[in-house]
């Protein structure tokens, strides 16, 4: 009988081991999934925001490191060389 209990002992043992595995698997991917949603909708809220922000004729200005880019809406350009006016600094 001892034998028996012990085979049982460690099949559930066992079976526990598994099944913890197999539900932090799953559990990794949910995290990671929602991570990469949250990494996603930053990216799209970014670029949105830069576009919103270069439609009003003004440069937009990012900051990367140590290196600032600037950004003005090519329509806003072309219509300010289409009326002869330099575009706008501030």
């Amino acid at each position: 009988m001892t034998k028996t209990k012990i085979l049982y002992s460690v099949v559930i043992i066992l079976s526990l081991i598994i099944i913890g595995i197999g539900v932090d698997s799953f559990l990794n991917k949910l995290i990671t999934n929602a991570q990469q949603k949250g990494y996603q909708a930053g990216i799209t809220d970014s670029v949105v925001s830069v576009i919103q922000q270069s439609r009003n004729c003004q440069p937009v200005s990012l900051f990367i490191a140590n290196q600032t880019f600037n950004f003005v809406d090519m329509t806003c350009l072309q219509q300010q060389t289409a009326q002869g006016k330099t575009p706008s600094t501030k």
